[in-house]
C-alpha cells in the first residue's frame, strides 16, 4: 500500500468505479451484451472495450508524468490530503450524462463485440494501472501535468481521478443500455 495517502484514497476510488461498472455489466443479461441498445449507440461490449483502451492509454501518460515527477523533497506534505479538490477531479461532471462526449476514433471500439474478452482486457489494464499508481508513491505528482481532451492540462493525481470518473460515466452508459434493451419494444 503507499505511504501517500492521495494515492490511497484514488486506488479506493479505483476500486469504487470499478465495481460499479461491474454491477452495472452483472445487471445485463450476457446474451445482451454484444447487442447495441439504440442504432449509433455502443453495445455492452463495446464500451467495455472502449473503457480498456482509454485505461490503457492513460495508465501509459501517467507512466510518463510518475517517471517525470521529481521526489518528493524531504519535509514536503503535498497537497493537503484532507481536500481532495487540490489533487482529483470532481465526479459530477462525469456523472452528467446529458453531455455527450465524443471519444476520438482511435478510443473506439474495433473488435467484434465480446463482453467476456474485453472485460479481462480491462482487468489487466487495470493491474497496469494500479502498478503505475504505485509506483508514484513518494513522488511529487502534483508538478506534473499533460493534457486531458475534457479538462485541460491535469496533474497525474488527476489524471487518476479521471480513471476513476470514465468507470463511473461508463457504468452510468451501461445501466441506460441495460435499460433500454430491457424495455419491451413497442
Amino acid at each position: 500500500m503507499p505511504a501517500d495517502p492521495r494515492l490511497v484514497a484514488l486506488l479506493a476510488a479505483l476500486d469504487d468505479a470499478r465495481r460499479a461498472l461491474a454491477d452495472a455489466v452483472a445487471a445485463v443479461p450476457p446474451e445482451r451484451r454484444a447487442t447495441p441498445p439504440a442504432p449509433g449507440r455502443w453495445s455492452v461490449a463495446e464500451i467495455l472495450e472502449h473503457c480498456g483502451r482509454v485505461e490503457a492509454g492513460a495508465t501509459r501518460l501517467i507512466a510518463g508524468l510518475v517517471t517525470a515527477a521529481p521526489p518528493r523533497a524531504p519535509g514536503d506534505p503535498g497537497p493537503d490530503p484532507d481536500d481532495p479538490t487540490a489533487w482529483s477531479l470532481p465526479l459530477a461532471p462525469f456523472r452528467d450524462r446529458s453531455v455527450r462526449v465524443a471519444a476520438p476514433e482511435f478510443l473506439h471500439p474495433t473488435a467484434p463485440p465480446d463482453a467476456g474478452a474485453a472485460w479481462a482486457r480491462l482487468e489487466r489494464s487495470r493491474l497496469a494501472l494500479v502498478d503505475t499508481v504505485r509506483a508514484g508513491d513518494g513522488r511529487a505528482l502534483e508538478v506534473v501535468s499533460a493534457p486531458h481532451p475534457v479538462f485541460g492540462p491535469i496533474t497525474a493525481y488527476q489524471w487518476i481521478s479521471a480513471i476513476a470518473g470514465h468507470d463511473v460515466r461508463h457504468a452510468l452508459q451501461v445501466r441506460e443500455a441495460g435499460e433500454a434493451l430491457a424495455a419491451p419494444v413497442p
